[in-house]
């Protein structure tokens, strides 16, 4: 999908009524996942799932799964692992870093920048704090803001259409 009509439809999705703001959330971190190119050595194999990590209390109440269900990205089946510890989030290509673990982020940023691991939350100073894409919902649009140089120095190239739409970008 293009990233315009993508960004879009979120905000679209947002002012209607049956969507939550979890849920546009959701639906905006599996969209991610189509405007990254990870490197191979960040996959098991060819046949490996793409695996989205949930760091502590779920704030999607469950609509990530609904919104991954039966969904792949570049032919790869989509996962998602839960944990509060970031050693158990090695395997996986994007993490979300939720509010609940607000105060333990730079340690869980540090221990996630050696790896090809897109790291995405919803706190407003994630990018400042070595964090690579904040989704916020602001008067009812979808905006982000960006660390591109986090992304390049964990070896991932994000989509130019992805830098396009971003409110802000860090380098």
């Amino acid at each position: 999908m293009h990233v315009w009509l993508w960004f879009c439809c979120a905000t679209i999705i947002l002012a209607e009524a049956p969507y939550t703001e979890s849920e546009v959330k959701a639906t905006c971190v599996f969209h991610l996942a189509e405007f990254v190119k990870w490197p191979t050595s960040a996959f098991e194999s060819d046949s490996a799932p793409m695996i989205i990590g949930i760091m502590g209390s779920d704030p999607f109440n469950g609509a990530l799964d609904k919104v991954i269900q039966g969904e792949t990205v570049n032919s790869r089946k989509l996962v998602i692992r839960r944990s509060r510890q970031a050693e158990d989030m090695k395997g996986c290509q994007i993490v979300f870093i939720g509010q609940s673990e607000a105060g333990r982020l730079p340690d869980l940023v540090a221990g996630l920048q050696s790896a090809n691991i897109l790291t995405v939350s919803d706190l407003p100073q994630f990018c400042k704090q070595g964090g690579m894409i904040v989704i916020l919902i602001e008067k009812g649009k979808v905006v982000f803001e960006i660390n591109a140089g986090a992304a390049r120095h964990a070896g991932l190239r994000l989509s130019s259409q992805l830098l396009k739409i971003a409110r802000k970008i860090v380098d």
